[in-house]
């Protein structure tokens, strides 16, 4: 099975469309490709989908991750870093062997914290009608 992937940029309940070669110069090379976005916070949808010759067949995976524009344009790497750290921290979490004890009083809450940070700050959520909106843009 063939695969392809295209990127758009969600604003609320707009989308655009990011070619693959001006994300991997803002995402990956840190350059100031996004002046457009300088200063906010911007949703980036990736579309995962196999191909039928050389049009998209069927999505199977769509992942949307939030990303800080500095005002030059590029991306904010502190931010990025604070999201890669959070996962991180999640993945350490689900392959953690140890359970607390239950005598003690004190509430570990800095798991739960972590959570909600990671939900709130870098993985929002895909509306449906930006996920319409999504597919349109790929199959029309």
């Amino acid at each position: 099975m063939r695969l392809g992937y295209r990127i758009f940029i969600v604003q609320g309940e707009d989308i655009s469309r990011l070619s693959q070669r001006d994300f991997n110069r803002f995402y990956f090379r840190l350059e100031p490709v996004l002046e457009v976005f300088s200063g906010r916070e911007i949703d980036i949808a990736t579309v995962i989908y196999s191909l039928d010759g050389r049009k998209p067949k069927e999505v199977l995976r769509i992942d949307l991750q939030r990303c800080k524009v500095k005002p030059d344009g590029s991306i904010d790497e502190d931010h990025q870093f604070e999201g890669r750290r959070l996962i991180a921290n999640r993945i350490d979490l689900s392959f953690a062997n140890s359970k607390p004890a239950k005598s003690t009083r004190v509430v570990e809450a800095q798991d739960r914290f972590d959570e909600r940070r990671l939900a709130a700050r870098h993985c929002p959520e895909l509306s449906g009608v930006v996920r319409r909106k999504i597919l349109n843009a790929l199959f029309s």
